[in-house]
């Protein structure tokens, strides 16, 4: 009897012991949340989704916690797709969190994500909607809204309804802010109103002097305008700025990142051409094509959006170019492939 209870009383201290281990090696929730952030800034996006969902699955998270949890696991999705792009399969589940997160707690940050991931997943109608639906949470009055309202006509090319948008931002922030006056710039750039985007991103400008791809489309809307000179100065400019100012060096990195200064060492040799011997038409269409804006492509809605929830399995991300991203939703098969 003495033994059975020596034996006893040494298992219960052994498990005693070891929770005591695990106690003082094992995260909290806000632990793992601090973590999962700091994974997400970094793109390290395989390790902020299995931080995240550990901390969703713990059972330990209040209810704003499991908002802001959802928010950042699809956030951290977002953010990949926009550095390395990314399948449309890892997009839906990004915009699942969203919605999950709004659910829970329903702000203007979630309804802009969710609209910027509709936007590229070619769901205009849907983008505008939750844009809308931003505006009447933003404060203290709509900004980012209107200009995903505007992103969302421009990239349907109802470029005056974009304008109009930019306008309504206008009328509520008289003086202006650089993303009101950048986005009304590439506006009128694709409406041929060159001289009126120039003047417009001069504006922009004065607002953050050093946003380089500001400088870049008014060195392109000054090239098409005729203003050669001026153009080069730009371009020259955006360049230097890129190279030189404290930009953030985990997106420098970026596939996104990277053809963004390809395509401002292409657009510096065409407006050189321009300023000295002459470029032919073709190069001088190519100026400022950029792929800067994830999204701004027009395209078909995405057939993923149609199918239901449990077709998908929310596992951890791998790199889109060595990993298949049908690992994130395989009982799709061929029909979640994206383009």
């Amino acid at each position: 009897m003495h033994a059975k209870l020596v034996a006893t009383l040494l298992a219960a201290t052994a498990l005693f012991v070891g929770a005591l281990a695990w106690a003082d090696t094992a995260k909290g929730p806000e632990a793992l949340l601090t973590d999962a952030e700091a994974a997400s800034n970094k793109l390290e996006v395989e390790k902020a989704v299995a931080l995240y969902t550990e901390a969703i699955e713990s059972g330990r998270l209040s209810a704003a916690q499991l908002a802001a949890a959802y928010f950042g696991r699809g956030k951290a999705r977002d953010d990949y797709a926009e550095g390395y792009g990314i399948k449309d399969s890892e997009l839906v589940l990004a915009l699942r969190d969203y919605r999950k997160s709004r659910e829970l707690v329903a702000t203007a940050a979630v309804y802009l994500r969710e609209g910027g991931v509709f936007l590229a997943l070619g769901a205009y109608t849907e983008a505008a909607a939750q844009y809308r639906s931003a505006g009447r949470l933003e404060s203290p009055e709509p900004h980012w809204s209107l200009i995903g309202l505007a992103r969302t006509a421009r990239t349907q090319k109802q470029y005056d309804a974009a304008i109009a948008h930019l306008d309504e931002a206008l009328r509520i922030i008289p003086d202006g802010t650089m993303p009101i006056f950048y986005h009304r710039g590439r506006t009128l750039y694709l409406q041929e109103k060159y001289a009126a985007a120039v003047e417009s991103l001069t504006k922009g400008l004065a607002h953050q002097p050093d946003y380089a791809y500001a400088t870049m489309y008014r060195a392109c809307a000054n090239a098409r305008a005729g203003n050669t000179a001026d153009a080069l100065k730009d371009i020259e400019t955006a360049i230097a700025v890129v190279k030189q100012s404290p930009v953030d060096e985990v997106w420098q990195k970026t596939p996104a990142a990277q053809a963004a200064q390809q395509e401002m060492a292409r657009d510096l040799a065409i407006i050189k051409a321009m300023n000295g011997s002459g470029a032919s038409d073709a190069e001088r269409s190519k100026l400022c094509t950029s792929t800067w804006d994830a999204g701004e492509t027009l395209r078909e809605r995405s057939p993923l959006l149609s199918i239901d929830d449990r077709q998908f399995v929310s596992v951890t991300l791998s790199h889109p170019r060595t990993s298949p991203s049908e690992k994130a939703g395989r009982r799709c098969k061929k029909a979640c492939d994206g383009p």
